[in-house]
């Protein structure tokens, strides 16, 4: 008896997680959606000589500066996020903005995260 209760425990302990991480990932791929859309749209309100690329998969982004933007604005744009409570990692090499939300974002966190890249992102090209 105990041998079919202890199976039963850890079939339904492994079901639990595969269902976990189900919702993980389709959240990751809903958000980074959502990401992309917003980041898509402060490139389009800046223009072609501030946002040159969106790029990536899932909730894994990066938006790319374009070449006309001085070196070092992505740091500065990283330190202006940093300031408002926004942590992103800018590439050491290129003048790109790294996005890296948890699995676990919500739709409102994404939203307020694009609303504070774009702040800084404003103050720091102006």
């Amino acid at each position: 008896a105990l041998d079919s209760l202890l199976g039963y425990s850890l079939c339904a302990c492994s079901y639990s997680r595969v269902s976990r991480l189900r919702r993980l990932v389709e959240n990751a791929a809903a958000q980074g959606a959502r990401l992309r859309a917003a980041l898509g749209e402060v490139a389009a309100r800046r223009g072609e000589g501030v946002v040159r690329d969106v790029r990536g998969h899932g909730c894994m982004l990066g938006l790319e500066l374009a070449a006309s933007q001085p070196a070092g604005t992505a740091k500065r744009v990283a330190q202006a996020c940093a300031a408002r409570g926004l942590l992103l990692l800018n590439c050491s090499v290129y003048e790109t903005l790294r996005f890296i939300p948890p699995l676990t974002v919500a739709p409102a966190e994404v939203d307020e995260a694009c609303d504070v890249f774009d702040a800084a992102l404003a103050e720091v090209v102006a």
